[in-house]
Parts: C-alpha cells; sequence; structure tokens
C-alpha cells in the first residue's frame, strides 16, 4: 500500500483504503498515517508555508498536525473525507503555535520597546507593492479568518 502512495500519480482513492486501515491494529494505524503523510504532506506544508510565513515552523507544525491526527484516528468519521478533517488539525495547530509565538514575544519584550521586524521589512521593500499590500491585508486579519483565507486560495 505504501509503495502505492509514494508512487507519482497516487490518488485521492488511495485515501479510502488508508482511513480503512486506521481502525486495525497499532501495525496498520502506523501504516495509515504513513501512507497519509505520503498523500498529503507537500499540499499541507504548502498551506502551512504560506500561513504562517516560516518554513520552520511549517514544518514542526505539519509533524504535529500528523501526531494529532494519529492520535485522533479513534474520533475520526470515517464516512467522512479525510483531507478537511486534516485540515481543520493543521489549521489548529498552526493557530496555537501563533499564539504561542505571540505570548512569548509578549514575554520578552514586557518592559522595552519593540523593535521593528526587520526580517519582514526586508521580504516587503523585495516583494512588488500588491503582494506588500496582500500581506498587510492578511496580517490585519484576525488568525482564524487569515487561516480560512489561506487555506481557502
Amino acid at each position: 500500500m505504501l509503495e502505492a502512495m509514494s508512487r507519482p500519480g497516487a490518488t485521492r482513492r488511495d485515501e479510502s483504503a488508508l482511513v480503512a486501515l486506521t481502525r486495525g491494529s497499532e501495525a496498520d494505524r502506523r501504516s495509515a498515517l504513513e501512507g497519509l503523510h505520503a498523500l498529503y504532506r507537500d499540499e499541507v506544508m504548502g498551506f502551512l508555508v504560506h500561513f504562517l510565513r516560516d518554513a520552520a515552523l511549517a514544518e514542526d507544525v505539519l509533524q504535529e498536525a500528523f501526531l494529532s491526527a494519529y492520535s485522533g484516528f479513534d474520533r475520526f468519521d470515517s464516512s467522512r473525507p479525510f483531507r478537511p478533517w486534516l485540515y481543520q488539525i493543521a489549521r489548529n495547530t498552526a493557530l496555537h503555535a501563533l499564539r504561542s509565538r505571540r505570548k512569548e514575544k509578549r514575554v520578552d519584550e514586557k518592559g522595552a520597546r519593540a523593535e521593528p521586524a526587520s526580517g519582514r521589512i526586508v521580504l516587503q521593500a523585495q516583494s512588488g507593492e500588491e503582494a506588500e499590500r496582500a500581506r498587510e491585508v492578511l496580517a490585519s486579519l484576525e488568525d482564524d479568518d487569515a487561516a480560512l483565507l489561506v487555506q481557502r486560495h
């Protein structure tokens, strides 16, 4: 099964076979997770990188999301598609990571004036005005709204 999932051209139809494995033994569950990871990792990683704007953080969130999915297989309704469930887990994990990062930043900056985010400024200067405006609008949105917008587009 895993060989089929890693082949170019593996389809979403393979998802149902993998989801069925989540109801089996521990070895079946691991095999299912590996297959689902192979099927969705690039797609979900792309979403997370766009949403978080930090590849390292996105990689951590991706791993945590798949671990949460593995832990939650028993709560997954196998009559429903797996992809939206996985995206919900990834989105919630990303939102939690953003909140944690903001909390850490507030603690670090407590009592000190915040310095401008030079990395963000450099990226904005390097990109076109249209992309810069899109990032500003995205940053002004609530985390949940921004996540939904990035996920949708």
